[in-house]
């Protein structure tokens, strides 16, 4: 990590603060040893950065080194750089299933910077599924669909998996009714689902 430039007043100020913040939390370590919360542990964890804070907040062990050597960089680009590395097994190798959870997870926390809780209970889950013809295809879940902007910054992340992984779009064979019911219907994609539900049933 980069060492700031200062007087010799703020580095004695700064580092009264650290040992402060020390203190407390051994004293926090202390009450939660009692056995009286749920976990017996802290759950804040203190960082120095926000690569340490991506590691602690939702991995790969080795995050930070890496964040930390492409830090000049903007965050799209570092988000798809390290999201590529872990799909091709840069921080160990992975089942694809796994790969895409952490890619995704990993590389929305750069993208928020680490101070959301969108990588963990934004996207309850993030499996590989299979078509009809069994062939694959990415399938992310999220918790509730407002537009949000990390909602979007995944999507976008999807086709770089896909085109590394060489898994195939969904493809639509038929639509329950009312599946998509709750949909705007002037959204480019609901008008293309209509279309493409008109279009099977009419073969």
């Amino acid at each position: 990590m980069n060492e700031l430039r200062m007087s010799e007043e703020y580095r004695e100020y700064f580092k009264s603060l650290a040992d402060g913040l020390d203190e407390l939390y051994e004293v926090a370590k202390i009450a939660r040893r009692k056995g009286l919360d749920p976990s017996i542990d802290p759950e804040p964890q203190i960082t120095h950065d926000i690569a340490e804070r991506i590691e602690k907040l939702i991995g790969p062990p080795g995050i930070t080194e890496r964040m930390r050597e492409l830090q000049g960089i903007d965050r799209r680009g570092m988000a798809f750089k390290i999201a590529e590395e872990i799909v091709v097994g840069g921080f160990g190798m992975m089942e694809t299933e796994d790969a895409a959870d952490q890619a995704i997870r990993t590389a929305l926390a750069i993208m928020t910077e680490g101070v959301t809780i969108a990588p963990i209970q934004g996207i309850p889950d993030i499996k590989v599924k299979e078509n009809i013809d069994k062939s694959q295809y990415l399938a992310i879940y999220f918790a509730g669909f407002e537009g949000r902007g990390q909602d979007v910054i995944t999507v976008i992340l999807i086709p770089a998996f896909t085109i590394i992984y060489s898994i195939p779009s969904y493809l639509v064979y038929g639509l329950d009714k009312g599946k998509f019911q709750n949909l705007r219907k002037d959204l480019p994609e609901a008008k293309r689902i209509a279309e493409a539900d008109f279009l099977l049933k009419k073969e």
